[in-house]
């Protein structure tokens, strides 16, 4: 049996019915999931940043714990946050198309209990409090600590008084 054999048989197995999820990412069948197995996706983290090198570097960090999306700007970022309901979003408040708090507002009229966390290059209290305000769930100011980085998300992700 051939490499090609063996692609026809899986999408064929896909069709189916025995893959029972599909690759948010690529679209792509996964592997096949057992029955009663509860914790077999990731969960879901947008990454939404207007610099290139903090999304790579998010996603580096945090792939192998979360399937991680992407978005380079404030209306690509709402656009997936609608399309693909992540559990939690790590935002930039300095957008090069709009404010990060112009997309929390965006993000909280499509869910008001999603997860966010604003991040930002310049520590400003006017600005941490009014994303807070807005419902922003933390604040963390880059360069950021990575090991503080998951604990927020972690802790964010769990809940208040986890």
């Amino acid at each position: 049996m051939g490499f090609g054999d063996r692609l026809r048989g899986r999408r064929r197995d896909h069709d189916q019915g025995k893959y029972d999820r599909i690759c948010p990412a690529t679209g792509c069948p996964g592997r096949p999931i057992r029955r009663g197995h509860s914790n077999t996706l990731k969960r879901k983290i947008l990454v939404v940043d207007d610099e290139s090198d903090v999304r790579e570097l998010l996603a580096h960090l945090l792939s192998r714990e979360y399937a991680v999306i992407s978005a380079e700007n404030g209306a690509e970022g709402v656009r997936l946050f609608k399309r693909h309901k992540p559990h939690a979003v790590l935002l930039d408040i300095k957008l090069s198309d709009m404010r990060g708090t112009d997309v929390l507002r965006s993000i909280r009229k499509a869910d008001a209990r999603a997860v966010v966390l604003m991040l930002s290059s310049y520590a400003d209290m006017k600005t941490m409090r009014e994303t807070l305000a807005y419902g922003a769930s933390g604040y963390l100011c880059k360069p950021f600590n990575c090991a503080l980085l998951k604990d927020a998300l972690g802790a964010a992700l769990r809940g208040p008084g986890a």
